[in-house]
């Protein structure tokens, strides 16, 4: 893979929404695009006369056909503005890719923790291991978002860990609104105690102090940095 970020133009194949503020952007993918699972590529948004850069993560692995980008629309953002408007078969600038939260090849267990469009890189570390790399016997993700309209990919969890039984997830909301959530309920942070200790990866991707909170607790755990892999968003 060349370790110098390429541009390559590329055209929208599919857009819909997967949460009330979340979109899933299939691209089409240039045949010599070549990408680590966990990585994020630029986007160039051209502007009034200005041009303006926001990175987003591949949920999609390396060997699928096409690039699915995660996006979390954030109100009048440059980037969420331009993923509103933008419509199947519009052309669009990317450039990548970038990243180092890249899965090292191990045959230890890992624990994933997202929050929000985290789930995105992590989501394609999960499928690239598990369709890939079959030494690994644990995977754990912990997912976190604050209401039930806010999760996505509960179809696409649900479908890992039933092809997959090395696979397991838990789903916690910080603020439920309705009795009829039967999974757990608070922050992440609360929840990693019921975490497998043994687990030799962590892999945190989501908001800084989600990020900060969580590797915190499991160093003191007695993780060793080197074994703790973080995406801020």
């Amino acid at each position: 893979m060349s370790t110098h970020p390429t541009m390559y133009t590329s055209h929208v194949i599919s857009k819909k929404y997967i949460a009330q503020d979340t979109l899933e952007i299939h691209l089409a993918r240039p045949s010599d695009f070549v990408f680590q699972a966990g990585q994020f590529v630029q986007v160039i948004i051209e502007q009034d006369d200005r041009q303006f850069v926001r990175s987003y993560s591949l949920s999609s692995t390396p060997t699928d056909s096409d690039i699915e980008l995660c996006i979390k629309l954030m109100p009048e953002g440059i980037g969420s503005n331009f993923f509103r408007s933008i419509e199947v078969e519009n052309t669009i600038q990317i450039r990548g890719p970038y990243g180092r939260f890249i899965y090292p090849s191990s045959d230890g267990s890992c624990i994933f923790v997202a929050t929000g469009a985290g789930l995105a890189p992590i989501m394609s570390i999960l499928r690239d291991i598990l369709e890939h790399d079959k030494t690994i016997q644990s995977l754990y993700l912990l997912f976190g978002v604050r209401h039930m309209s806010d999760i996505f990919w509960h179809d696409r969890l649900e479908e890992l860990h039933t092809k997959f039984p090395q696979f397991s997830y838990d789903i916690t909301l910080s603020r439920p609104e309705s009795d009829t959530w039967n999974g757990f309920t608070g922050r992440v942070v609360d929840h990693l105690y019921k975490t497998p200790r043994e687990a030799k990866n962590f892999f945190l991707c989501g908001n800084p102090s989600m990020v900060q909170d969580v590797r915190k607790l499991i160093i003191d755990r007695g993780t060793p940095q080197n074994q703790i892999y973080l995406e801020v968003f």
